[in-house]
């Protein structure tokens, strides 16, 4: 049995994809014409935003679909999307989620595995942010610390968080190779935010960014509505001092974290980056080789 890996989609969704295959010793693909590779008694572990992945695929195949992000089949996609959509969650063996609350979007029957947000081991190993410097806040703290108290528009919120999400999956505008991007990302901030405008859609979301803040060492403030930023900050021990619900709280944990003494800093920096531990691939490859059938 070989295990193949869909890498062609969004940015997020592909580096995903590729870290679990690559980690588990199989191939990634990213065309019609490398999917003739797959064979009988193989698995095939793609992402759902996967453009391509509309060809048929042959029985025998082992597949797994993950599913990563909110989705809305009636408004998000035209009708043949659609339909193609639910043609693949119906062909799949097992569908992986990355948060709980995705279940709900999914057609009843099929067989659902939690497949929480995880770090590469590499993100533990990349320098602190500099403390000889000023602390600078990442993604326009300024900028959500508005949008919290309601001086800021949706589409302000909207350019930032795409902003976030380009630079938190290693494709910044200006393409950062993967490799360096936790270097560009200690580079630009040494406090990090994720703030998350509260509905239903972000109600899906996995503690991704957060995460990777913790894993680089960078100190964080989210927002508290998450279950799953609620859920890694409870299991990070940080709860009271990360989580904010309203603007006094953003500008509470903000300026203590701004003004923290540098010992406690990087005190704080270390116990988050060993704590994140626990949340790496590498330490979930047995559950993952489980799911994709793989023998270790």
């Amino acid at each position: 049995m070989t295990l193949y890996g869909c890498s062609h989609g969004l940015p997020s969704s592909s580096i995903r994809i590729e870290w679990i295959v690559e980690m588990l010793g199989g191939h990634v693909i990213d065309s019609i014409p490398d999917l003739r590779k797959v064979k009988s008694g193989d698995t095939l572990f793609a992402s759902f935003k996967c453009s391509w992945l509309h060809a048929d695929i042959p029985p025998g195949i082992r597949v797994v679909i993950d599913v990563d992000d909110a989705f809305d089949l009636q408004n998000d996609y035209d009708e043949w999307t659609s339909v193609r959509l639910l043609q693949l969650f119906d062909r799949a063996d097992a569908i992986s989620v990355s948060s709980p609350a995705l279940i709900k979007r999914l057609p009843v029957g099929l067989d659902l595995r939690h497949v929480p947000a995880m770090i590469p081991s590499s993100y533990l190993m990349a320098p602190a942010p500099d403390d000889d410097r000023a602390r600078v806040v990442g993604w326009a703290a300024h900028e959500s610390m508005r949008w919290v108290s309601g001086q800021a528009s949706a589409s302000d919120m909207h350019e930032m968080s795409a902003q976030a999400a380009a630079l938190v999956t290693g494709f910044m505008y200006e393409r950062v190779p993967l490799p360096n991007w936790p270097f560009e990302v200690v580079n630009l901030m040494s406090i990090g935010v994720a703030p998350m405008q509260h509905n239903e859609f972000n109600a899906c979301k996995s503690a991704l960014k957060p995460l990777t803040y913790a894993a680089l060492g960078i100190p964080f403030v989210c927002s508290s509505w998450c279950v799953e930023y609620r859920q890694l900050a409870a299991e990070l021990g940080m709860a009271d001092s990360v989580l904010a619900k309203h603007a006094d709280d953003w500008q509470h944990r903000l300026e203590r974290l701004i003004d923290m003494p540098d010992e406690e800093m990087r005190e704080l920096r270390s116990e988050l980056r060993h704590k994140a531990r626990m949340h790496t691939y590498l330490a979930a490859r047995p559950m993952l080789a489980e799911l994709l059938e793989v023998k270790l």
